[in-house]
């Protein structure tokens, strides 16, 4: 009997030294567990709100869409009696054939086809800015990649004009009244995007409402000037820059503004319990 304890303890002795040496860093501290080993708490107040949380935002924020719609177009209203451009607003239900639920403004506002000098111009910048990357130190190359893709998205355009010019379909009304369109749906969205992604965390349900109407509030204030700074740089300019405007300069933006929101709610103070 005797050898046989001898022989367990043995064992157990082993077992817990093994545990030891595998908790063990090379200078002697412990290591923890990973993040993806770890488990969290997830009470029921976590779930209310995680689901409760961006349904009431969700309804709240449908029944305020007209008082969203009057604001912008006040917004925009405002813009065109400050810069003096020869614009019209109107109502319309009616976008790229499609019927939409509600009257959003329509700006309507000239913008042409470039002029040979904007080509030329344009396609010089364009070649001299991707010439350029080519020259930037190895540790600007985030910086070279970005500016590859304008000059890409450019070149496309550009090429687009000197070929068939006249099959570009898109106006600068279209433009504006998709980007507020695609802004008043991310807007929508926010709630749900960052109960996904910051609900499910160990914050308190005011910090989850406080980023909730921050997102929400900064892109309904943002949506209106976003857009009329398009509309000026079409009018001012051409068409020519219409495929960057909206492929880069669209939603790419405000998204990472919303980012932002997120990584700063992240650095506040969590809770243990909710």
């Amino acid at each position: 009997m005797s050898i046989g304890k001898s022989q367990t303890s043995a064992r157990t002795l082993r077992r817990r030294l093994i545990e030891n040496w595998r908790a063990e860093g090379v200078k002697g501290g412990r290591i923890k567990r990973h993040r993806a080993l770890l488990r969290h708490e997830f009470p029921v107040i976590r779930w209310l709100s995680v689901l409760v949380l961006p349904l009431i935002s969700t309804a709240l924020f449908i029944a305020l869409v007209p008082q969203i719609l009057l604001f912008w177009s006040a917004i925009l209203r405002w813009g065109v009696d400050l810069t003096q451009v020869p614009a019209q607003l109107s109502e319309t239900r009616m976008l790229s054939g499609l019927t939409l639920p509600v009257q959003m403004t329509w700006l309507e506002l000239d913008a042409g086809a470039p002029s040979p000098t904007q080509w030329w111009l344009c396609a010089a910048a364009t070649f001299i800015a991707a010439l350029a990357t080519l020259r930037l130190p190895s540790r600007f190359l985030p910086t070279a990649y970005v500016i590859r893709v304008h000059a890409i998205v450019l070149a496309a355009s550009l090429a687009y004009f000197a070929l068939i010019p006249n099959r570009f379909t898109y106006s600068l009304s279209d433009h504006v009244a998709m980007l507020m369109v695609m802004l008043l749906l991310l807007a929508a969205l926010v709630p749900w995007l960052y109960s996904l992604i910051y609900n499910i965390l160990d914050f308190s349900l005011m910090q989850k409402m406080l980023l909730t109407l921050f997102g929400v509030g900064f892109l309904l204030v943002y949506a209106p000037f976003h857009a009329f700074s398009h509309a000026l740089a079409l009018h001012y300019g051409s068409l020519l820059i219409q495929p960057l405007l909206f492929l880069l300069f669209g939603l790419f933006p405000p998204m990472m503004i919303l980012v932002a929101l997120y990584s700063w709610a992240m650095t506040w103070q969590r809770q243990v319990i909710e």
